[in-house]
Parts: C-alpha cells; sequence; structure tokens
C-alpha cells in the first residue's frame, strides 16, 4: 500500500509539472487580446442593425461582450494554476500536507543525519522497530523507550 501512494504521488508530480512546464502561446494570447477588442468594437454595430429598442440593444450588447470577457479571465486565471495569489487557485500547501499525512500513516519515516544518526526514533508498535534491533539498521533506526 505504501508504494501505491508514492507511486500516486509520482504519477501526481509529473502531470502538475507537465501543466508547469508547457507555455501558454505569446502570439495566441494577444491574437485572443486583439479579437476581443475587435468583438467589443463591432458588437454595438451589428446589436443597432438588428434591434430597435434601445434598452433592448444595451442590455444585450454588454451580455455579449461581458461573457467572452469573462470565459477570457477564466483561461487568464487557468494559465498559471499554481501560484498562490488567488482565493481560486490550487491549495497545493494542503493537497502536500495531506499527502505528508497518509505516507506517514503508514509509521515513522527515519530521517538521517549528517552524522548518520536518526534524527527521529522510531514509536514501539512501528513496522520499523523489528528494523531497528537488526544489527545492520540499528545505527540508523533506534525505538522510542
Amino acid at each position: 500500500r505504501l508504494y501505491q501512494v508514492i507511486s500516486d504521488g509520482c504519477i501526481g508530480f509529473g502531470q502538475a509539472s507537465k501543466i508547469t512546464e508547457t507555455p501558454f502561446p505569446f502570439p495566441y494570447q494577444n491574437l485572443l487580446q486583439v479579437f476581443l477588442w475587435l468583438y467589443t468594437l463591432i458588437v454595438p454595430v451589428i446589436m443597432n442593425a438588428w434591434l430597435k429598442q434601445d434598452a433592448l440593444r444595451m442590455a444585450l450588447t454588454f451580455l455579449a461582450v461581458w461573457c467572452y470577457f469573462a470565459l477570457h479571465e477564466v483561461g487568464n486565471n487557468l494559465e498559471d494554476p499554481y501560484i498562490p495569489y488567488d482565493p481560486n487557485e490550487i491549495a497545493l500547501s494542503h493537497i502536500q500536507h495531506s499527502f505528508n499525512a497518509k505516507l506517514l500513516s503508514f509509521g515513522a519515516v527515519p530521517s538521517h543525519c549528517e552524522d548518520g544518526s536518526s534524527s527521529k526514533p522510531v514509536p514501539k508498535g512501528s513496522v520499523f522497530e523489528s528494523a531497528a534491533q537488526a544489527p545492520e539498521v540499528a545505527s540508523v533506526v533506534q525505538p522510542l523507550s
């Protein structure tokens, strides 16, 4: 089960890195901006030719242009989903803490200091307790007393 969780983490990291490493084409972004402003200038003329009531003209023109600007803003927001400056962004710190908690739920994970000793002792009853009694890892993993 532990290997499955680690494998899921590696797959998730690979998918997230594909998103961050693939840039959105800058010329395409510029063309979207140009066509959006062109649309903004043309829609009132078209609505004026089709509709006779002033209130309906203004309402439909506003609605049509606002919808396209809203879609454009959603696209801009999704362009960089990993920068935590917006409440709508992906909560990476929460996802990372959740993943770490799942890993730690399988037992204590020994960490090594520079001098070769363990900085975190292994709790009693842990799956690593029997490993700590083995002579080759006794210097790395120490059970709690």
